[in-house]
């Protein structure tokens, strides 16, 4: 996992699209805190989720990783709010 976090250090923006859609695991939180904390005050990185960032918490639950990973995402945190656009069906050509 190291060796795939360090070739996505290297870009200087990345988007992480989905984010907290699905369910993470021990490994996927190791390797989010691993990722995170190669790119932190480095790189930018754009996180997309449906989920406000106040119940990011809630959702990966109270563990060191989780605690760790998201502490260093907020710390630098700039939101932006879309509300509830729908953008695929607002720029959806219809014939």
């Amino acid at each position: 996992m190291m060796a795939i976090a360090k070739k996505y250090v290297k870009y200087d923006l990345m988007v992480i699209d989905e984010y907290m859609m699905y369910d993470l695991d021990k490994d996927d939180l190791f390797f989010l805190l691993e990722l995170t904390e190669k790119r932190y005050d480095k790189t930018s990185t754009i996180y997309c989720s449906q989920y406000n960032s106040d119940e990011w918490y809630g959702i990966l639950g109270n563990s060191v990783f989780s605690e760790a990973v998201l502490d260093r995402i907020v710390h630098n945190l700039i939101k932006i709010n879309l509300g509830n656009a729908n953008f695929r069906e607002t720029f959806t050509k219809h014939s």
